[in-house]
C-alpha cells in the first residue's frame, strides 16, 4: 500500500493544490508535522517495477521515516489502529535497517535516571 502524502499548509490562509496529474487522478492527504521529514535527507535508489522498467525513488532516509512513524503513533489524536500499524512499521524499518542497511549508522543513547 502506498499514500500519497504532503505537509499541511503553513498557512491556512494559502489553498494549496492536492490534486495530482488530471481532474480524475490521485488526491494527496494533508498530514500535520510533516515539514521536517521533508527537510530530511533524501535516499536516491533504482528499482525496478512491475513492468520489469527501473524506476528512480527519492525518499527520505529510512532513519527519519522510522522517527517519524514512531512519532505518529505517540499522537493522542491518532486513531487507535493506525497508532498501531504505524509502531509496527517503524519498528519493521529498524529492523530492516540494523539488518541491511548498515550504511545508515544508528547511534543508541541511553539516559539513566537515579532514584
Amino acid at each position: 500500500m502506498v499514500d500519497l502524502i504532503k505537509p499541511e499548509p503553513r498557512s491556512v490562509l494559502i489553498k494549496e493544490d492536492r490534486q495530482v496529474g488530471g481532474a480524475h487522478d490521485l488526491m494527496a492527504a494533508e498530514i500535520k508535522s510533516l515539514h521536517w521529514l521533508i527537510s530530511a535527507p533524501k535516499f536516491h535508489q533504482v528499482v525496478i517495477g512491475e513492468d520489469g522498467f527501473p524506476a528512480a525513488m527519492v525518499v527520505p532516509d529510512p532513519r527519519a521515516f522510522a522517527v517519524h512513524k514512531l512519532w505518529i503513533s505517540r499522537q493522542k489524536d491518532r486513531d487507535v489502529i493506525k497508532k498501531k500499524r504505524d509502531r509496527s512499521q517503524a519498528l519493521a524499518l529498524g529492523k530492516l535497517i540494523f539488518q541491511y542497511l548498515p550504511e545508515f549508522e544508528i547511534k543508541i543513547k541511553f539516559k539513566i535516571q537515579h532514584s
